[in-house]
């Protein structure tokens, strides 16, 4: 057996799980398999930053240490992990979409969440193939959820509104390097991060031209932005 090193204390590496997922759901699962992929499912959309991702087939698999807890060969963890999922949306935890509108055919697998049951609705109609859902395994680099709470704070339902909106505006690379630049001049503040993105977008943005940190702080915490560092 292996043994367990501890949890670590950092709420950075902290995800917001339901609390029925411990109350309702845990005391009805008596299926090994079903219960480590559902935790797997609901940890990783979790961590995606938003109940309306979802979750495909090769999220899983592409997890070697989570397919070998499945099953002594892949044969028989890929089949012990379709067996899972089958009683996860049988259970009613996930739902699953089979999309139409990719190459070849592709099971999209959601949380039965207000939020995951609204997209996977969408999907179903057809209201997402302009925007149909990326594996989550592919996402290398940290979504915008997590450059906050990495960078700025905890995630509030409100700050997650804000920071969608911010995604539809702006670049996700200036977001990044707003946060950088609040980090580094040590304004932790969502209302200063979003001055200097609607700076760069009316003024054009000039990062790559900064000479150094000390012009950054004097640019944006003594000059136009110094009042969002005080309140």
């Amino acid at each position: 057996m292996q043994t367990f090193r501890g949890f670590i204390d950092d709420y950075r590496q902290s995800l917001p799980l339901p609390a029925q997922l411990f109350d309702e759901l845990l005391p009805q699962i008596d299926h090994l398999p079903e219960l480590k992929v559902t935790l797997y499912a609901i940890a990783s959309i979790a961590r995606s930053g938003d109940f309306a991702n979802c979750i495909l087939l090769e999220d899983f698999t592409s997890d070697t240490p989570f397919m070998t807890s499945l099953g002594q060969n892949p044969q028989e963890a890929q089949s012990t992990l379709l067996d899972a999922l089958d009683r996860a949306v049988q259970r009613g935890t996930l739902l699953r979409v089979d999309s139409k509108y990719s190459a070849e055919p592709r099971a999209y697998y959601f949380v039965n969440s207000p939020r995951g049951r609204t997209a996977a609705l969408s999907l179903q109609q057809g209201e997402s193939t302009t925007a149909v859902p990326q594996p989550i395994a592919t996402q290398k680099k940290a979504n915008i959820f997590q450059l906050y709470e990495m960078n700025i704070g905890p995630l509030t339902p409100m700050m997650a509104d804000a920071l969608r909106d911010a995604e539809n505006s702006y670049p996700s690379e200036w977001i990044e390097e707003a946060m950088q630049l609040a980090v580094q001049n040590n304004i932790r503040r969502w209302s200063y991060v979003k001055a200097i993105l609607k700076s760069w977008k009316e003024d054009g943005h000039n990062g790559a031209n900064r000479r150094n940190s000390e012009e950054d702080y004097r640019r944006y915490v003594k000059g136009k932005f110094g009042q969002y560092g005080k309140h």
